[in-house]
């Protein structure tokens, strides 16, 4: 589709109108008039889009997704165990916690799903205004990852983060890890942007095992 333009320019005589189209690679279209250019061809689209943006899902989800599928969902709660041999050198919740953050790398989080994707307007305001915390046993902080697709974005946080957290509020990183503990790691989540805004919760559980 060509679209065309009129600019009136007076001179002494009388009004000239000139029409040149848009497809011609002329000046103007390379100036700095082209991001409201762009901007005007997506408001044209996004009108003639009669579908108003929803969130069409909410998955609580680990860390491993491909387009915005969860391969690992935790819509349920989710149990592990780690065993320790004696040569594992992994004794204090500090020692722990970067073993989970650095080796196991479990995490907790959530997909939002979109009914479709956003237009050029709608993205920018999402990007610039989304936000996710979450609740782990009363401590609260915002999510150390945020991925944004093409319909969904993926938010998450590393167990191992909330654990030392968690250690470090108690003055308890420096403990030992009493043998065959199990820690769990309960967790709130709460997002929201301009143009949206929810909550989700997720339960996970570490059998620490020592030989």
């Amino acid at each position: 589709m060509t679209f065309f333009i009129s600019i009136i320019s007076q001179s002494s005589n009388s009004e000239r109108i000139k029409s040149f189209s848009i497809k011609q690679k002329n000046k103007w279209y390379f100036s700095g008039y082209r991001p409201i250019f762009i901007l005007f061809l997506s408001s044209i689209f996004f009108a003639c889009n009669h579908r108003e943006l929803k969130l069409e899902s909410i998955v609580p989800c680990e860390y491993s997704y491909s387009d915005g599928k969860c391969d690992n969902s935790l819509d349920t709660k989710k149990d592990y165990n780690i065993i320790f041999t004696k040569d594992s050198r992994i004794d204090t919740y500090s020692q722990l916690s970067n073993y989970l953050y650095f080796k196991s790398r479990f995490s907790s989080g959530f997909i939002i799903k979109f009914n479709r994707p956003p237009v050029l307007p709608e993205k920018e305001i999402i990007k610039s205004t989304y936000k996710a915390y979450y609740n782990f046993a009363g401590i609260y902080g915002q999510v150390e990852g945020i991925d944004m697709g093409e319909d969904y974005i993926y938010s998450f946080v590393y167990l191992g983060t909330l654990l030392l957290e968690k250690q470090k509020e108690k003055k308890e990183e420096g403990k030992i890890v009493p043998k065959n503990t199990i820690i769990s790691f309960p967790i709130e989540f709460k997002f929201k942007s301009e143009l949206f805004e929810g909550t989700i919760k997720t339960e996970q559980e570490i059998k620490i095992i020592r030989e």
